[in-house]
């Protein structure tokens, strides 16, 4: 192919056969580079509504007596009210040289809750999702790009349309006949 052309995916552009002026073919390992100018397309959807788990009732801490990978708890069972918790663990040391330690269980309730953002701080929000999706794929060189926004039902929609030029090529076995 020339420069400028189309291509579309399967055209083998470069391969290992070669014929001579007889027609005996001879089959080579080919390698090649094929750069080409496409479009990646990403979208990027952030809720109005977002939710999140706050605090809903006191810690507890509980304390753990742990050597060579048992742990003894230090409390008497008690049976917890059945709730998500969020779970924070702390490890002392005391005796470093016998390997004893004392563990702390921090359980806090939470429970689930929404907030509302308004469209700027979705933007921002969906903008920094964005720039995280282009970091993981693109792999080449991007010529331009057209952004898009807007808030609908609720929801945040941001378009991204990217020229890029990348290397296309796929390496495939031929099959001899």
């Amino acid at each position: 192919v020339k420069i400028g052309n189309t291509v579309s995916a399967g055209d083998i552009i470069v391969s290992g056969i070669i014929e001579d002026q007889y027609g005996n073919r001879q089959f080579k390992y080919a390698r090649a580079k094929v750069m080409a100018h496409t479009y990646e397309d990403h979208d990027v959807r952030v809720p109005l509504k977002q939710p999140t788990w706050v605090p809903n009732g006191e810690p507890q801490t509980k304390s753990f007596l742990e050597w060579g990978g048992i742990r003894i708890p230090m409390f008497f069972p008690l049976k917890m009210k059945e709730q998500p918790y969020s779970v924070f663990w702390q490890r002392e040391a005391l005796l470093p040289s016998e390997d004893l330690w004392v563990l702390k269980r921090t359980a806090t309730p939470v429970q689930l809750k929404s907030f509302e953002i308004n469209e700027h701080e979705a933007k921002e929000y969906a903008m920094r999702q964005l720039n995280a999706l282009r970091e993981r794929s693109y792999d080449s060189k991007v010529i331009s790009r057209e952004i898009e926004g807007r808030c609908e039902n609720g929801v945040y929609y941001l378009t991204e349309r990217a020229l890029v030029e990348k290397d296309i090529a796929k390496e495939v076995e031929i099959l001899r006949r």
